[in-house]
């Protein structure tokens, strides 16, 4: 009978740490949403931003992949700013280009197929932006 009370006890115990070591494990991380991820990216071009001076300096780099081809997007920044935080923005619009395409393949997502072109580029008081 002793052994048995003992056994209760150390089952008890037991799954009593298991449910505290449980609690105090900080739970998986989510993956981020595209939207999520594009912000990111423009709270990173914008804290990182150095300014244009003429058109020539700004870059529009292309962001997502529609269901027929081709960018959703592009995002306008200096050269220099792209230069400067080259690699962050490769990773952030690499991700976020695998997200719409596995998106558009898992959801069997269908386009009107029109392509988005590349804007032209201005720089306007110091920032760049769309002509």
């Amino acid at each position: 009978m002793k052994h048995s009370i003992l056994a209760i006890f150390c089952i008890f115990f037991a799954c009593l740490n298991i449910a505290n070591s449980a609690e105090n494990t900080p739970p998986k991380k989510r993956p981020a949403s595209r939207v999520a991820y594009r912000a990111e990216l423009e709270s990173l071009i914008t804290t990182n931003a150095i300014d244009c001076k003429v058109s020539t300096d700004c870059d529009a780099v292309p962001l997502g992949a529609k269901p027929c081809g081709g960018p959703t997007e592009y995002v306008l920044l200096s050269k220099a700013t792209h230069q400067k935080i080259h690699d962050a923005v490769s990773d952030l619009t690499k991700t976020i280009t695998e997200m719409d395409t596995t998106a558009n393949q898992v959801n069997g997502l269908m386009g009107t197929c029109q392509a988005v072109i590349m804007p032209e580029t201005l720089c306007r008081s110091g920032k760049c932006v769309a002509k």
